[in-house]
C-alpha cells in the first residue's frame, strides 16, 4: 500500500505559520508535552512579557518590519500579491547586510535566501501588542490588503481630477505619509538610506522610542517586562 499524503488549503499567512509551527514542533527534537503544561507557559508568558515570543532574535526586527512596510505603503499600484512578495523579497535581501556586522540573532543567518518564516511573520503580533501598529486585530494580510485598497481609490479620485496629487503637495517628496489619515503606524518614520546603513542595533533613538512603547502600550505599560524595562 503507497503512502497517503495530506494536504490542506491556507487562506492567510498567519494561518500557515500556526501549522508551521505545529508541523516544526512535531519534528523538533526536545520534551513531549503531554500533559499540555505548554498552555499554561505560555499564558504566564504572554502575561508577564506580552507582545515577545522565544523565536524573536533582537529587538532591532521591531524597526526594520515597519520600515520595510512604510515604504511599501508609497509604492501606490501594487497589489496585494505583488506587495507581498516585494516584502518577502526585501526581508531575504536585508538577511546579508545584517550578517556583516557578525552580532548573532539575524534572522536567516543559517537558511539565507531558503528562509521560511520572515521578521513580518515572527514580529507581527509584537507589534499589535506594542501598539506600534495601530490596529491590533488585523493580520499582516488584511493591513496589506487595507493599504492596496486605499491606494487605488487615491489615484481613482486623482484621475477624476477630485484630488490633488499628494506628491506635489508635499515639500519632501519621498517622506513617508501614510495612505489613510492617521497612518496605519505608531512607530518612526524610516531614516533616510537606512538600507545602506543598517545594523542589527538599535539605535539610541529607537531604544528610548521602543522603551517607551513598553511602558506606555495597555497591553504591556502593567506587565513584569515594563517593569524590568523601566529599571
Amino acid at each position: 500500500m503507497g503512502r497517503i499524503q495530506l494536504g490542506w488549503i491556507d487562506y492567510s499567512s498567519e494561518h500557515r505559520n500556526k501549522v508551521m509551527a505545529v508541523l516544526h514542533a512535531l519534528t523538533a527534537p526536545g520534551a513531549v508535552d503531554e500533559l499540555g503544561i505548554g498552555q499554561i507557559r505560555d499564558g504566564f508568558a504572554n502575561l508577564l512579557f506580552p507582545g515577545t515570543s522565544t523565536i524573536q532574535t533582537r529587538a532591532k526586527y521591531f524597526f526594520i518590519v515597519p520600515y520595510l512596510l512604510m515604504e511599501l505603503e508609497q509604492q501606490r499600484h501594487l497589489t496585494p500579491k505583488a506587495f507581498l512578495q516585494k516584502l518577502n523579497d526585501l526581508e531575504l535581501d536585508l538577511i546579508e547586510p545584517l550578517k556583516k556586522s557578525g552580532e548573532k540573532g539575524v534572522i536567516g543567518e543559517t537558511a539565507g535566501r531558503g528562509l521560511k518564516r520572515k521578521p513580518s511573520s515572527i514580529y507581527w503580533s509584537g507589534l499589535r501588542t506594542l501598539g506600534m501598529f495601530r490596529y491590533p486585530h488585523f493580520s499582516l494580510e488584511e493591513y496589506v490588503r487595507a493599504v492596496c485598497a486605499v491606494n487605488r481609490e487615491l489615484a481613482n479620485q486623482r484621475e477624476m481630477g477630485r484630488r490633488k496629487d499628494e506628491d506635489q503637495a508635499q515639500d519632501d517628496p519621498d517622506a513617508y505619509q501614510s495612505p489613510v489619515p492617521g497612518g496605519f503606524w505608531r512607530c518612526l518614520p524610516p531614516p533616510e538610506d537606512w538600507r545602506k546603513q543598517i545594523t542589527i542595533q538599535l539605535s539610541a533613538e529607537e531604544a528610548a522610542y521602543l522603551k517607551d512603547r513598553i511602558n506606555k502600550a495597555p497591553l504591556t505599560r502593567n506587565s513584569l517586562f515594563a517593569y524590568l524595562v523601566a529599571i
